[in-house]
């Protein structure tokens, strides 16, 4: 299993990231989501359009922040030796932890034992 930074994925591992990992706020990303809808659009559709809260904190919240690719530089991935995205994982770690790609022994996902090098970094 390896550690490897989001911008040095291949593209395959690259479409697969961003179409598991649906809650990156990114300009890209057609399908994010927070935990819901922003609060004061919600009200302000119950209410016929009226304005009931300040929307401008809230509005705040839900503005994308970066582009995927900012999105994939920041973030690393679990691959397994086979160079598939782990299932042991659901989540991503900071792109600062990455190990560039060195293959590390690690329970039932290396082919028994087998290190390879990812070979794209």
């Amino acid at each position: 299993m390896a550690l490897v930074r989001g911008d040095r994925l291949t593209a395959n591992q690259r479409k697969h990231v961003l179409a598991i990992f649906l809650h990156r706020w990114t300009h890209e990303n057609a399908r994010r989501t927070y935990g819901g809808r922003c609060p004061a659009c919600v009200q302000q559709e119950q209410c016929g359009g009226e304005i009931v809260v300040s929307g401008k904190p809230w509005h705040d919240y839900h503005v994308p922040l970066m582009t995927d690719a900012e999105w994939l530089r920041n973030h690393a991935f679990h691959i397994t030796v086979q160079g598939q995205l782990s299932r042991r994982y659901s989540y991503c770690e900071p792109a600062s932890l990455a190990d560039d790609g060195k293959f590390h022994s690690c329970g039932n996902d290396n082919d028994k034992g087998t290190m390879k090098w990812l070979g794209n970094t």
